[in-house]
């Protein structure tokens, strides 16, 4: 199938959800409420080699992407889903530390604006995502309301790339790849409830 085309701009955030993973299958995706932002931040540092004084290699070392989730206030639900809390007998919530970091799908949406003004909703899935602890700053009351800032943190560690039937994915020199995104747009075949669960990165039949 061809590329598609550069969008004359994008915009918006939507529609956040995530699945946590089992070590058999995700449990099914739950909606966050109100998304402000999700900030990616490629992590790419290049590996170099030098010989005869010279550098004579330098490769990509992509280890995905980290940043943060902004929401209008902390998410008791996905707090609880990430074993960062729980709700007492009387109904309180009790923050606990962090004893270990649950693996999770986060989906989410917006829109690519090309030209003539066409807007497409474009859906997307993170794969294999360490959501932290949310940061967060209260203030006092002025002369006007200052609302509190939400931030989740996050790491995308991907998933290896795999083929039609599921084996893991070799490219010609017999290197594995890794998948950290997938996107949907409207003309996809898939596109009608790619936002159900999060599919499987498998890579296109050659030839």
């Amino acid at each position: 199938m061809a590329p598609k085309t550069q969008a004359a701009g994008s915009h918006g955030v939507d529609a956040l959800g995530y699945e946590v993973r089992t070590d058999t299958k995700p449990i099914p995706k739950v909606n966050v409420p109100y998304v402000k932002s999700i900030n990616l931040n490629t992590v790419l540092e290049d590996v170099t080699q030098y010989a005869n004084n010279v550098r004579i290699l330098l490769l990509p070392s992509d280890q995905g992407f980290n940043g943060s989730i902004g929401v209008t206030d902390a998410d008791p639900v996905l707090d609880e889903a990430q074993g960062y809390s729980v709700t007492t007998d009387d109904g309180n919530i009790l923050a606990l530390d962090a004893s270990t970091y649950k693996a999770n799908n986060i989906y989410y949406e917006f829109k690519r604006v090309f030209a003539g003004g066409i807007s497409k909703t474009v859906k997307a899935w993170l794969y294999n995502v360490k959501i932290g602890k949310s940061n967060k700053t209260h203030n006092t009351d002025t002369n006007t309301i200052t609302f509190t800032d939400y931030e989740y943190p996050i790491d995308v560690l991907g998933d290896p790339a795999l083929n039609a039937d599921g084996s893991e994915y070799r490219d010609e020199n017999g290197n594995k790849r890794k998948a950290f995104m997938i996107l949907a747009y409207p003309d996809d075949a898939n596109y009608e409830g790619f936002e159900d669960a999060c599919p499987d990165p498998i890579m296109p039949a050659i030839g």
